[in-house]
């Protein structure tokens, strides 16, 4: 009994001696194409190994060795000891020398690493790894359609930068259409938009050519006008009007005309200088067919000064 055991420790002892790798992880790099000159990349080794087995440091790749035009810029071992295996982390960082005029492929030979313990050795073999390598830029004109090889990484469009800028029009675009909708709308969407002479502007627009659509318009931009100074406005108040608000001064002749319109039609023209009353008169105004040409004329003007005060009152003007 005590022969078996003794065989048995020592078959198991031969089996770890011969079997010291525990673990072997290799991580290439994500990308195997599109690699180009002065590029880095990194290629990183994962070993866990038995004890009392070890790494050979002697057994790492040489720094600065190049193998067809890529050199082996840095070795990093990091090793940390558990309680049964030890385990090593290596770290290959590559750079790219190598050039062509056309999408190449390139091999990183296999290597292998050697571990020891008492005076024996095992060698751990690290696989080769295939990359492709691509032209700065491409010789002579190069139709896309037609360079279709299976080395070539694929274009990307590059939209980073061109961000900000798309943003910065985006908004000038946004601004430049609210200021539209704030000069030209009718409806009272934002502030400001809902002054006398915009509520004005809306009610003659809506109104329909009939006899009495003259008097309604002059009566409304009346009111708008009452609205905005605070108190009834006549033709001599229209230097206190424009004092107290001068946005309007560039209307000054247009006021002064539409004044005398309403002086007009209140108290009458040659033609209806004996009508007792203005009723009388806009009746007998709106009967004649000229006259009629006439007052559409008068009310699309009236359209038109009533919009430009809205305009001055919204300070768009």
């Amino acid at each position: 009994m005590k022969r078996i055991v003794l065989w048995l420790l020592l078959l198991v002892s031969l089996h770890t001696m011969a079997e010291p790798l525990r673990d072997l992880r290799i991580s290439n790099p994500k990308r195997s194409v599109g690699y180009v000159v002065g590029e880095v990349f990194k290629r990183t080794l994962e070993l866990e190994v038995t004890k009392p087995y070890t790494l050979s440091r002697a057994s790492l790749p040489a720094e600065g060795v190049t193998h067809a035009g890529i050199e082996l810029r840095k070795v990093e071992v990091d090793e940390k000891r558990l309680s049964e295996t030890t385990h090593y982390r290596i770290t290959l960082t590559y750079q790219v020398f190598a050039h062509s005029r056309e999408a190449s492929k390139i091999r990183l030979p296999a290597q292998s690493l050697q571990v020891t313990a008492n005076g024996k050795s095992q060698r751990v073999p690290i696989p080769a790894w295939s990359f492709r390598i691509s032209p700065l830029a491409a010789l002579g004109e190069a139709d896309i359609e037609k360079d279709m090889s299976p080395y070539r990484a694929p274009l990307q469009v590059q939209t980073g930068s061109l961000k900000p800028v798309v943003g910065f029009f985006l908004v000038l675009v946004l601004i430049a259409v609210l200021g539209l909708i704030y000069i030209n709308a009718d409806k009272a969407w934002f502030p400001g938009m809902g002054g006398p002479f915009s509520m004005s502007y809306r009610r003659i627009s809506s109104l329909e050519n009939s006899p009495d659509a003259l008097n309604k318009a002059i009566t409304s931009i009346q009111n708008a006008f009452y609205a905005t100074f605070g108190e009834n406005l006549f033709a001599y108040d229209i230097d206190r009007f424009l004092q107290k608000h001068p946005e309007f001064t560039k209307l000054r002749d247009e006021i002064d005309d539409f004044f005398n319109l309403t002086s007009l039609m209140l108290f009458g023209i040659k033609e209806a200088a004996s009508l007792s009353s203005p009723i009388e008169f806009r009746n007998q105004y709106a009967n004649t067919e000229d006259r009629s040409d006439d007052a559409t004329q008068t009310l699309s003007r009236l359209m038109q000064f009533c919009r430009a005060c809205r305009d001055c009152e919204r300070g768009v003007a």
